[in-house]
């Protein structure tokens, strides 16, 4: 077990990759504190437990400042530290400059961004002090793409293509994970800053 005892706090985790992620951390002995807006994160816990593993879901909405901060310092007291963050949630609204609305341009931006900014910098300060830690932050492939299309191709289930090389199959201490998917385009998963 490659996390044994480690706690990991996923966010979107009541379904698609960081589902799986939350199972996978929880399969590998990590404590997982699974976090989503939707209620059915709790039924992703019970799933894990079930199958043996430690999670706890925790329903919130990562943009609220101070929900987000008020979890994280629950988790952190619960447990006494926090090993790993993977920024999950996200949101993905297709359209193009011309029929896209605003208000869906700011709701991006502060899931896709304000939220993983502020996710990391609610749990640097805990990593810090254990000289250890990890921030894996999990990106859409049209982030990076070099095609316009890319965005239509990469979207929803073609992340799903990432999982295996974030939460199981192989660990990776590089600061890039990269893997060609079936389109061939690049996926990656940053890791934006390791204590050894």
């Amino acid at each position: 077990m490659r996390l044994k005892d480690r706690i990991s706090i996923v966010t979107g985790a009541a379904q698609g990759i960081g589902a799986a992620i939350a199972r996978e951390f929880a399969r590998e002995g990590a404590l997982v504190a699974a976090l989503d807006r939707k209620g059915d994160v709790e039924k992703v816990c019970e799933d894990i437990r079930c199958k043996g593993g430690q999670a706890t879901g925790y329903v919130l909405d990562i943009t609220d400042q101070e929900a987000y901060r008020s979890c994280v310092d629950r988790v952190a007291s619960q447990s006494g530290r926090i090993d790993t963050l993977v920024n999950n949630a996200a949101v993905w609204r297709p359209g193009d400059i011309f029929t896209d609305k605003l208000d869906e341009w700011r709701e991006v931006q502060k899931i896709n961004l304000e939220a993983v900014y502020w996710g990391c910098k609610l749990v640097a300060p805990h990593m810090a002090r254990q000289h250890r830690g990890r921030i894996i932050t999990i990106t859409f492939g049209s982030g990076v793409g070099h095609r316009w299309r890319c965005r239509r191709l990469c979207g929803g289930e073609r992340r799903s293509g990432q999982l295996h090389e974030i939460a199981g199959s192989r660990t990776c201490d590089s600061r890039r994970a990269c893997q060609r998917d079936r389109s061939g385009f690049h996926s990656y998963a940053h890791v934006n800053r390791e204590w050894s």
